[in-house]
């Protein structure tokens, strides 16, 4: 199963949600699942509506580095073993904590020399 976290709100648009939707769909397609992780419920019934299953941290989407308990803690309970970051907030210190535990893909559309390296499966 592929993990995706990501936002999509007023402020931010849902230009993320709906790259990973198109992953999602793909992944589903070759028979995966796919679980959206996402800081508040703005998209949550829109993801749900598609399909996919949805994890709320009910965090700030704005400060990635604050859930990272949250994240292990997901992580470890779920047994995720890929995920994929998509969002403008990720910081060296997230990723690093992250891979320690599960595969991660991190994309974004800012710095892509920082999301070649982050990349670990």
């Amino acid at each position: 199963m592929l993990f995706i976290r990501t936002d999509g709100n007023a402020e931010i648009g849902t230009g993320h949600i709906m790259r990973c939707l198109s992953i999602a769909d793909a992944v589903k397609k070759r028979g995966e699942a796919a679980t959206f992780v996402i800081a508040d419920d703005s998209m949550e019934s829109m993801l749900s509506e598609r399909g996919y299953d949805v994890v709320c941290l009910h965090s700030d989407w704005d400060n990635m580095e604050a859930e990272i308990d949250k994240m292990v803690s997901l992580i470890e309970t779920h047994s995720v073993n890929k995920l994929l970051i998509d969002g403008y907030f990720v910081t060296s210190e997230y990723l690093r904590k992250l891979r320690e535990l599960t595969h991660v893909i991190y994309m974004d559309d800012l710095d892509w020399t920082l999301s070649i390296i982050h990349a670990t499966c």
